[in-house]
């Protein structure tokens, strides 16, 4: 299976059937831009993510006209090509993989007059969030960065043609040499037991990291502060040689994706980000 963040072979949109989400092609991503952009809204009038993604939709997008639905909305909007779709998806990697854990993703669709359910939009872009049963507060105020990746992922795609769900992660994580000048942002619970503190990370790494209260990442998103970036670890807190952790590091000024990565939880490999991903960024060190 390839490592891809932005395009995934994923399946499931709140549905028991498996399906590959098909990938936007080149009109498409054209054709993004002549869209108005749907926003679909969590049922429950309490969601913080749909406080969060009001926000960071008129503070940062720029891209297309947009506009807010419900999902009971959905249907109607679907098969017009005129829109384009940002909601949250719940799906699986692949159903040959057998597992319980499911994640929710912030994803990007086109209108496809032709689909018969969700599943069949074309994919411009999908954001990992959590998995499917993390707490909603982990990550809503992350979805800034999230709606200012997405934005840039799709203007990339539009005007470097080379790239593709071959060499997409290898563009991105090309830039791990970018932050060696910046701090990074981790929180305590996003360590693995070998990097749990500043003092086992300096032994392998020695750019500057700071452990941090979700409040300070939240503060550094907020301020756009260019100085900082930040792990944002998706995985569940248990060991599971199915389930998948992603480690993405971007910057809180601009979602700039720096790396990513992910690997399969075991119990020598647990949720969080392990020695190896610093040693590789020691490797990349000037």
């Amino acid at each position: 299976m390839k490592k891809t963040l932005i395009i995934i072979s994923l399946l499931a949109f709140a549905s028991t059937l498996w399906s590959q989400i098909p990938v936007a092609n080149k009109k498409q991503i054209n054709d993004f831009y002549k869209t108005t952009t749907l926003v679909v809204r969590e049922d429950g009038i309490f969601s913080d993510f749909n406080v969060e993604i009001e926000q960071a939709m008129k503070k940062y997008w720029t891209a297309t006209p947009y506009k807010f639905i419900n999902m009971s909305e959905v249907e109607q909007y679907m098969r017009k090509p005129e829109y384009s779709l940002l909601m949250k998806t719940r799906i699986r990697y692949d159903a040959k993989d057998v597992t319980d854990v499911e994640y929710s993703f912030l994803t990007l669709v086109m209108g496809f007059g032709s689909a018969e359910n969700i599943t069949q939009l074309p994919d411009l872009c999908s954001f990992p969030l959590s998995y499917d049963k993390g707490d909603p507060n982990k990550y809503t105020f992350k979805l800034p960065t999230a709606v200012q990746f997405m934005q840039n992922h799709v203007a990339l795609t539009r005007t470097d043609e080379s790239l593709n769900t071959d060499n997409i992660i290898k563009y991105y994580n090309k830039n791990k040499t970018a932050f060696n000048d910046k701090t990074l942002y981790v929180l305590k619970e996003d360590l693995s037991s070998d990097v749990n503190s500043i003092a086992k990370i300096k032994k392998i790494y020695t750019g500057k990291v700071e452990i941090v209260t979700e409040e300070a990442i939240k503060k550094a998103i907020n301020e756009g502060n260019k100085d900082i970036v930040y792990l944002h670890k998706v995985g569940p807190t248990m060991k599971s040689a199915k389930a998948r952790c992603w480690k993405l590091v971007l910057s809180a000024a601009d979602a700039t994706l720096y790396y990513f990565d992910y690997h399969k939880i075991t119990a020598k490999a647990p949720d969080g980000i392990l020695e190896s991903d610093f040693k590789s960024f020691k490797k990349m060190n000037r």
